[in-house]
């Protein structure tokens, strides 16, 4: 009895971890090759992001039952210093698959693609990256990254895996403290966009505050969902002007809190929007 309590809650505790593996090598294997490949193949049930970075996937699990590698292989490790070319193709699966962040300095050249399954079950997902290496870009050395060093729990909500781009931190300075330059980054969220005094439920939100101040939010409830505008100030709190929605205008103000971590916490939005025919709210979280 004591034994199969033990494996019980080792199987729990072990379920809850997600799966970081080394994509096999193709037969056409070379580092320093100027094109590179990788062909992804894994098992998903519910939602999942698929994370590429370096020679190491990161199969995070959003809801649903953890997935597994089924076989993925690449040509080489995902460059870290830029590219003339990325490209994303889907090849088979039965629900959706997209490329939600193409990589980059300011998510440590890490490619995701998001898997959205809502028929139940798991499924066998494929799809295909390919990249052209910028040979004038240097090396950044980003080659795998601490997050994959060590694997998130399930439903923690740090979806996403892309750490805050904090500058200027000194000896025994916080992230808060720092001065901040924005960050891109997608993770698992509860809350709701209201509008017409009806609320669609977000669970899923991508926030990229670039360094000039320009500011996307991607919203992932009922449909894809993007709003555009601007952010300013620091501290714990930035203030979010929100220009577009839908690719419609819109007037909208309101605030992005950051955790003591410099992460995004919680981002409260109020105005008015040509797709919506009025006034919309946005109360998300992590």
């Amino acid at each position: 009895m004591f034994r199969r309590l033990l494996w019980l809650g080792c199987a729990v505790l072990c379920a809850q971890q997600d799966p970081v593996f080394r994509p096999k090598q193709m037969r056409d294997y070379n580092p320093r090759a100027a094109d590179g490949r990788c062909i992804v193949r894994v098992r998903v049930d519910d939602e999942s992001d698929v994370e590429l970075r370096g020679d190491r996937i990161l199969l995070r699990t959003l809801t649903g039952r953890a997935g597994r590698d089924d076989g993925s292989e690449c040509s080489q490790p995902l460059p870290s210093g830029g590219f003339t070319k990325f490209a994303f193709r889907g090849i088979d699966g039965r629900g959706e698959v997209r490329l939600v962040q193409e990589p980059r300095l300011g998510n440590q050249w890490t490619a995701i693609v998001a898997i959205r399954d809502k028929k139940g079950g798991d499924e066998g997902y494929t799809f295909e990256l390919t990249w052209t290496a910028d040979p004038t870009a240097a090396p950044t050395g980003a080659t795998g990254g601490s997050i994959f060093d060590r694997p998130s729990t399930s439903g923690s909500g740090s979806g996403g895996g892309i750490l805050p781009n904090l500058s200027g931190l000194g000896s025994g300075q916080s992230p808060i403290q720092a001065k901040f330059t924005g960050f891109d980054e997608t993770l698992s969220s509860t809350g709701a966009l209201r509008v017409n005094n009806q609320d669609q439920n977000i669970r899923r939100l991508r926030a990229n505050l670039r360094s000039d101040g320009n500011a996307e939010f991607t919203l992932y409830g009922n449909e894809v969902l993007q709003m555009a505008g601007r952010w300013t100030g620091g501290g714990n709190a930035l203030d979010i002007t929100v220009t577009n929605v839908g690719g419609e205008a819109a007037s909208g103000r309101g605030r992005l809190y950051l955790n003591s971590g410099g992460r995004f916490d919680r981002i409260e939005l109020d105005g008015d929007s040509q797709r919506f025919g009025g006034r919309f709210q946005l109360n998300v979280r992590r």
